[in-house]
């Protein structure tokens, strides 16, 4: 890849002009000092894997970089709720700029779909002083803070990311928004609320979960799973199970009724797809609002297994970029900590496809990325504070050559063992899963 293309992608993906002007619309940036917020920012990214104390590391960052001395409470009354929004607001715009790059096990099953979110929550321990504001529960002391996002499946970017205290359910955490034409939702059973998918149909959604237990609809028609002269219709799911007016020898396909704010009135779709795990037969159920005639039973299995990428996300964000390491006092400083580790996994990526061709993605895993980023950002950086071009193109050129350098595999037999354990236990994880 040319120098040239390489710096043209770079400074689509941010330039300096644009992240002065988040500063001074957030109101970190009133007027120019010393220590400038994009600055602050860059320290932050630069520092978002060490394995000292996040803000701690970030003041030494720019004592070492810049050469210029900082006092130290100084610095943190610069971390407020101002710089906050700033990298909220930069955290934003880096999402927004993700391409479309439909993930390889979707080829064919989307078509029908803008998008494919996986929907799930993380949780973080906190201090106790922060219990007030970032609850766990009605009497418990301590603090903990939750992540709720959905993760698409197009795009690799998080969507909708809303920091809640740990008490709050995930189904009173989710924020799914109004643009949801076209747009598939799977969802962990603990988002199992008959409002939630009244709300994701009537904006033009579609949902996809796993039945939970304590849900006995109403069985309106019978298009598959043996009724004998359907007189499963009209019968609570679990009686028309025992009776086995329903037969599990195959799957089970039944349009039912889900009760709506105290009355029937709901429809939706609910499959049983029988399975073998270790020779015996079990029944996964799903809940859902597809038709029947795009999405068989067993392409809703398909589907739904690809809800794990989300708890990916989480390990590469919580390993790699040390979102549950949050020494924080107060809330605004919660916030910036866990948006600043968001922000450099995805820029990490961003950069990655800026400087990279496709074939050469494949040589670099995420954690060689993240391994990577403490080079990566001050390069960055440096391009878009430079106006001499022939600098701009050579910093380019570097930062290429880096990326590619940290895709060498020094032991290609422990890395692919490695992958190969990575790959049964996600299997694994995703059978379970269902």
């Amino acid at each position: 890849m040319k120098s040239t293309k390489v710096l043209e992608n770079l400074r689509a993906l941010l330039s300096f002009d644009e992240l002065e002007s988040m500063a001074r619309s957030s109101g970190a940036l009133v007027r120019v000092r010393t220590l400038h917020p994009v600055m602050m920012l860059e320290a932050m990214l630069a520092t978002s894997n060490n394995a000292g104390g996040r803000l701690a590391d970030a003041l030494r960052y720019l004592e070492l970089f810049y050469k210029i001395r900082v006092d130290r409470s100084s610095f943190y009354k610069r971390l407020d709720s101002t710089f906050a929004k700033f990298i909220h607001d930069v955290m934003e715009r880096v999402l927004r700029s993700r391409t479309v790059a439909e993930h390889p096990e979707l080829a064919g099953k989307l078509d029908g779909f803008r998008d494919l979110w996986a929907f799930d929550s993380t949780s973080v321990a906190l201090r106790k002083v922060l219990a007030s504001v970032f609850a766990v529960g009605r009497e418990s002391e301590r603090a903990g803070v939750k992540l709720h996002a959905a993760m698409s499946l197009r795009t690799q970017a998080i969507v909708r990311p809303k920091l809640t205290g740990q008490i709050t359910s995930d189904e009173h955490g989710i924020d799914l928004g109004r643009d949801l034409d076209d747009v598939l939702v799977l969802l962990d059973r603990g988002y199992s609320r008959h409002g939630l998918f009244a709300s994701i149909q009537a904006d033009g959604g579609f949902y996809l979960t796993r039945l939970k237990r304590s849900t006995n609809p109403l069985v309106s028609k019978v298009h598959h799973g043996q009724a004998a002269n359907t007189s499963a219709v009209g019968m609570r799911l679990d009686e028309a199970l025992e009776s086995e007016v329903l037969s599990l020898d195959a799957a089970v396909d039944v349009e039912v009724s889900l009760s709506l704010g105290g009355a029937e009135g709901l429809p939706a779709r609910v499959v049983g797809v029988p399975v073998d795990q270790n020779g015996t037969t079990v029944t996964w159920w799903y809940l859902t609002n597809l038709p029947r005639d795009k999405y068989p039973p067993s392409m809703l299995r398909d589907l739904y297994r690809l809800r794990w990428q989300v708890e990916l996300l989480w390990k590469q964000l919580k390993s790699r970029f040390r979102l549950d390491d949050v020494e924080a006092m107060t809330e605004h400083n919660v916030r910036l900590i866990m948006e600043s580790a968001i922000l450099a996994h995805f820029l990490s990526l961003g950069v990655l496809e800026a400087v990279t061709t496709p074939v050469e993605r494949k040589k670099l895993t995420v954690g060689r990325m993240a391994l990577a980023f403490p080079f990566v950002v001050p390069n960055l950086m440096k391009i878009l504070l430079t106006e001499d071009e022939d600098e701009a193109l050579d910093l380019a050129a570097t930062l290429r050559s880096g990326i590619l350098h940290a895709a060498v595999d020094t032991n290609p037999k422990k890395t692919r063992l490695s992958m190969a354990r990575k790959m049964r236990k996600q299997r694994s994880a995703m059978n379970h899963d269902g």
